[in-house]
């Protein structure tokens, strides 16, 4: 892939490898829209982040003087279609729905969530649109790709009105526009003053570029950029030109970025009661972000914990690894 692609693919991958903690919803036309539940707190969350696997556990309590019923939604983020069509973006999953292999527990049981499945375009829903052309939403559908380069001539014409194609598209090789996202959700019965344990957990899709780290140590405005996003600080990109300069020609090094959307812990009443977050590194592998009181406790592990926690801003994570990791 050329190094302009393989750049585009990296600025673009962060909103991609993003998921989200739960939160109240409700199912409209349209789809999930998430809103704000004052009378249920959630009173512990541990969140474990790796790039193999995210796991999340947390303590909800329903304050209220009787019992409540809403629908919990775990929706993940938009994934633009057009910058991930020529793009190496890690999918551990062979589901072309629920890409993250999503599995979420209720006290102990097992929920079978339901999935709203959306396409976007500049904020109009064209799901039935593409279905109608016989196009999967999904860039990570087995038939994507198929159906992108075999298109009937009505169809084209008809998609490239709506604007979904690029207008250079042809009926071998259409360009996609929209976006596509998934939401997990479930109704769930909060009894009134008795704790409610949740635990999910997911494969994370984890944007990769293996050229990105040569490049940035070779621009010091590149660098300059993506150490503030990361909060890469003098020590850590010393240690990616350790790695650089450890195997001269025999391997670019391969960066990693994936997300957690924090932020909507705040649909619940209060802050988080206790916050606890580990991030896990692999072997020959650094890390970098910007999560405030993280401190590594182990040769490939960091941590922190926070009481009556409030998050301003989602997590971001840059990991770099040698060729032979």
């Amino acid at each position: 892939m050329p190094l302009r692609l393989l750049l585009s693919a990296l600025l673009c991958l962060l909103p991609l490898a993003a998921a989200a903690n739960d939160s109240s919803a409700r199912l409209e036309a349209g789809g999930l829209r998430l809103i704000e539940e004052k009378d249920i707190v959630m009173e512990r969350e541990d969140l474990y982040i790796s790039r193999k696997q995210v796991h999340v556990e947390y303590l909800f309590r329903n304050t209220a003087a009787a019992d409540k019923t809403i629908v919990v939604a775990f929706p993940l983020p938009l994934v633009k279609t057009a910058e991930l069509y020529d793009s190496s973006v890690g999918v551990q999953s062979q589901n072309p729905v629920n890409f993250v292999d999503f599995k979420v527990w209720a006290d102990g049981k097992q929920i079978m969530p339901k999935q709203d499945v959306r396409a976007w375009l500049n904020g109009k829903d064209i799901t039935a649109l593409l279905l109608r052309h016989r196009i999967p939403p999904s860039v990570f559908d087995p038939k994507f790709y198929d159906s992108m380069r075999n298109l009937p001539p009505a169809s084209l014409q008809a998609l490239k009105a709506a604007g979904a194609i690029g207008p250079d598209s042809t009926a071998q090789e259409a360009y996609p526009r929209w976006s596509y996202q998934v939401g997990y959700y479930w109704s769930q019965t909060f009894p009134a003053g008795r704790p409610v344990k949740f635990v999910h957990t997911y494969k994370p899709v984890v944007g990769t570029s293996v050229g990105m780290v040569d490049y940035m140590l070779s621009e010091p405005k590149e660098m300059s950029r993506v150490a503030q996003d990361y909060c890469m600080d003098l020590p850590f990109q010393n240690r990616l030109r350790a790695m650089q300069a450890a195997k001269p020609g025999q391997g670019v090094i391969m960066s990693h970025e994936l997300g957690y959307i924090l932020t909507t812990a705040k649909n619940w009443r209060g802050p988080i009661g206790s916050f606890r977050l580990i991030i896990d590194a692999g072997e020959n592998e650094i890390m970098s972000t910007c999560v405030p009181g993280l401190e590594q406790t182990g040769p490939r592990r960091w941590s922190v914990q926070q009481q009556n926690y409030r998050p301003e801003r989602d997590i971001t994570i840059f990991y770099a690894s040698s060729p032979e990791s």
